[in-house]
């Protein structure tokens, strides 16, 4: 059998793997997932289409399919929830937008318009023609919205009425609302017990309790619930990158009024509006907590309880990996100004070569800086690092591009900018060295693209998830590292089938950016603060 025959079977593999990899990471039911379903059949008539009119380029078409409908749309969404939970609501919908506008499934359509609705909620305001859109059109939303209108008003008596059905709960948590009602429980409730119930019905219902957002919620919020200030603060630092500007500031105030001193939680509050005046979510947060414990929140501790002592205590063992992550996704980092460097370079570059040339044309590549391995010799070794800056056409770039972005939210926090400049330069030249002298010196072949140097940024985003003992023991970090793993396998599929990739390139990229990562990653306890990158 040739290699070629198993061309379009990798391609299915790849496409569904690839799909399933990215909703596994965000904790969302695959199978129920129909916007997967129709991304992942997109990308397998496209590369088989490919496959049938120009093998060659079958798996190139793949990554891109890959790269374009299934990775793109989904940093954009985490990107613009970040956007959010910082108040950039102008970028959240830009980002929304484009997500939008990238996937083909007609769900993502209304996204937009729909995180619209959200952020003004979020805002205190109440948009009455949308929230009857939405209702009309989908029936089992229209259910949810009032409840979350009630939650983000700061209502405790009105989520409490829509969620006292004990029949019709578990599909009302089910939709997201399980924090809602688990902070709605504990703000009222005198016993510590009832508290631990409502997060277990919580744990058993609502698939949202799988993402390291909510998780990190909980675990800042649910000591409050319980009056302990101290954990609650803790948590809140190091759980920081996953909160909104004015979030430790509720949480902690929240546990002093439920450990009995609510004018010290009054005044924490007060000062939190003045300090968040200019950011409208914000300062709406502030209200809304405001009114919880101004009206509905018991001023002592629930009564003691080992249920709630035990979920506390499993959460405060887990912060630890959920901060490791954030570290290892750049969570902290609002501007990447050398991943963002680098990637401008690299497009002006491709400009230039491209205003006076043919970018597809070996032979103009080669006058601009590309290494042929025929050819090379070490009088022309400049030609390692200008091969880097060239791209075959405007799609390799784009790809490229797309991938230098992944990876430099993670490198760039992680291991501050200095390091991961020596990671890129090192792995993009040693991966070419590699390239020229392992190649058939009797074949010219012409190097360019920048992937080397982007597959090193891959490598140390491993090795420094690797050396964290709290990625390695929690489930979370686990499954991280192994996301990083199959998408570094699913990139070697890639090349496999694209006979115009480098495979050399990649591996050794990879390889290289992995030694420099365990030589030059911050160490654990460092992690933290190096990931707040302003």
């Amino acid at each position: 059998m040739d290699a070629g025959d198993l061309s379009l079977p990798f391609l299915v593999l790849a496409a569904f793997a690839v799909g399933r990899l990215m909703l596994s990471l965000r904790g969302i039911p695959w199978a129920l997932s129909g916007s997967w379903w129709i991304a992942s059949a997109t990308i397998i008539a496209g590369a088989g289409l490919t496959y049938a009119l120009a093998p060659d380029l079958a798996g190139l078409v793949a990554f891109a399919l890959v790269a374009l409908l299934m990775v793109a749309p989904g940093q954009a969404i985490s990107a613009a929830q970040d956007a959010l939970r910082r108040g950039a609501e102008r970028r959240a919908i830009a980002l929304i937008r484009l997500a939008a506008l990238l996937h083909p499934s007609a769900s993502y359509r209304e996204r937009p318009r729909f995180f619209r609705l959200i952020t003004d909620l979020r805002a205190g305001e109440i948009p009455k023609a949308e929230l009857e859109h939405f209702a009309t059109h989908d029936p089992e939303l229209g259910k949810i919205l009032p409840a979350l209108v009630d939650h983000l008003q700061g209502d405790i008596g009105g989520v409490l009425r829509r969620l006292a059905d004990p029949e019709t709960r578990p599909q009302l948590l089910a939709s997201g609302l399980g924090l809602a009602y688990l902070r709605a429980v504990g703000v009222v409730s005198e016993d510590g017990d009832t508290i631990a119930a409502a997060f277990h019905e919580f744990a058993a219902t609502d698939p949202s309790l799988r993402q390291a957002d909510v998780i990190a919620l909980v675990a800042v919020f649910l000591p409050a619930l319980a009056g302990d200030v101290a954990t609650t603060r803790r948590h809140a630092a190091l759980l920081h990158a996953y909160l909104g500007p004015a979030e430790p500031a509720t949480a902690e105030a929240l546990a002093l009024a439920r450990s009995g001193d609510r004018p010290a939680a009054l005044a924490l509050l007060d000062a939190a509006a003045a300090r968040h005046r200019g950011d409208r979510m914000a300062a709406h947060h502030v209200a809304a907590y405001r009114r919880v414990i101004s009206e509905a929140c018991v001023d002592h501790p629930p009564t003691p309880s080992a249920a709630l002592d035990g979920i506390i205590q499993r959460l405060a063992r887990e912060a630890p990996a959920l901060a490791e992550v954030a570290a290892l996704e750049g969570r902290g980092a609002e501007r990447l100004p050398l991943t963002w460097s680098i990637i401008v370079v690299l497009a002006l570059v491709h400009l230039v070569v491209s205003l006076t040339g043919d970018p597809l044309d070996p032979r103009h590549l080669y006058e601009w800086g590309a290494l042929g391995t025929g050819l090379f010799t070490t009088s022309e070794a400049w030609r390692l690092f200008t091969s880097t800056l060239l791209h075959g056409g405007l799609l390799h770039l784009a790809l490229n591009l797309i991938a230098l972005r992944f990876f430099g939210r993670f490198v760039e926090p992680l291991f501050g900018r200095p390091a991961m400049a020596v990671i890129y330069v090192a792995s993009g030249v040693l991966a070419a060295l590699a390239v020229a002298r392992l190649a058939d010196p009797e074949v010219m072949q012409i190097l360019v693209g920048a992937s080397g140097s982007i597959m090193g940024l891959g490598g140390a985003t491993l090795a420094a998830a690797l050396r964290r003992p709290a990625l390695r023991r929690s489930r979370r970090g686990r499954a991280q590292i192994r996301g990083l793993v199959v998408l570094f396998a699913l990139q070697m599929v890639f090349d496999f089938l694209a006979e115009t990739v480098s495979s050399t390139a990649h591996i050794a990229g990879l390889l290289i950016g992995f030694l420099l990562g365990l030589i030059l990653a911050p160490p654990a306890d460092q992690a933290h603060a190096s990931a707040r990158v302003r």
